[in-house]
């Protein structure tokens, strides 16, 4: 079954700095729950999350409350492997094809940690990912050094949860003569690294179709147009 098209409402900017004024901001955007829809029952370990996006202007908005035991990731510098290194939410984003005739399959991966480290790639095509598996392309030569987007972070007083505020600007990650594009495709992600465990717990939004939690399945993302 293929994802509903969802709507991203417009917002305004927040009117202050303090997360109170963030999660005001986005309070009537698209709601949407972490999860993980390739289960039946999500993991005994899993903890919840939720993600509220709006766009203003040409910039998409996100807000991310994330429940977490110890939030941290170890990388100090952008454009680290952050998903090995510790706790972790990533945006996967695509342009769908504009009635001007401009596409792409080209699409981004965002990454923020705890510590509002972050990890910025453009892929192509999806078979970028092969030619990393088969050792024909580094993962180094799809990073962006320059900075795509800008983002805050903070970790809770008792250390049990992190929130994120991004903002990304439309324009120049799809320059498109109609402005920005009118539809999208996006994932939201996580990695969640508990203290003591052999591995992460992965989920990501609800609304996806993933069978399994493979994030770079671009049929599974979901789709979403900007409210007209």
């Amino acid at each position: 079954m293929p994802s509903p098209i969802l709507q991203i409402p417009r917002v305004q900017p927040p009117s202050g700095s303090g997360w109170g004024d963030i999660r005001q901001a986005l309070a009537s955007g698209l709601v949407q729950r972490l999860g993980q829809p390739w289960r039946d029952q999500p993991e005994t370990a899993f903890a919840p999350g939720c993600v509220w996006l709006g766009l203003h202007e040409s910039t998409l908005l996100i807000h991310a409350e994330l429940a977490d035991r110890e939030p941290a990731n170890r990388a100090t510098v952008p454009n680290e492997r952050t998903w090995e290194l510790g706790d972790v939410l990533e945006l996967f984003l695509k342009a769908e094809a504009s009635d001007t005739g401009t596409g792409s399959s080209a699409y981004y991966e965002f990454h923020i940690t705890p510590e509002n480290r972050r990890l910025q790639l453009r892929f192509p095509a999806t078979a970028a990912l092969r030619d990393i598996r088969e050792k024909r392309a580094t993962l180094d030569s799809f990073m962006i050094a320059d900075s795509l987007f800008e983002s805050r972070t903070e970790i809770s007083r008792g250390r049990d949860a992190w929130q994120v505020y991004a903002r990304f600007d439309l324009r120049p990650l799809f320059p498109d003569p109609a402005g920005i594009p009118s539809g999208l495709r996006f994932l939201i992600s996580r990695y969640d690294y508990q203290p003591g465990a052999a591995r992460p717990v992965l989920s990501c939004n609800e609304s996806s179709r993933l069978a399994r939690p493979d994030f770079h399945h671009i049929p599974g993302w979901t789709q979403a147009v900007p409210e007209s």
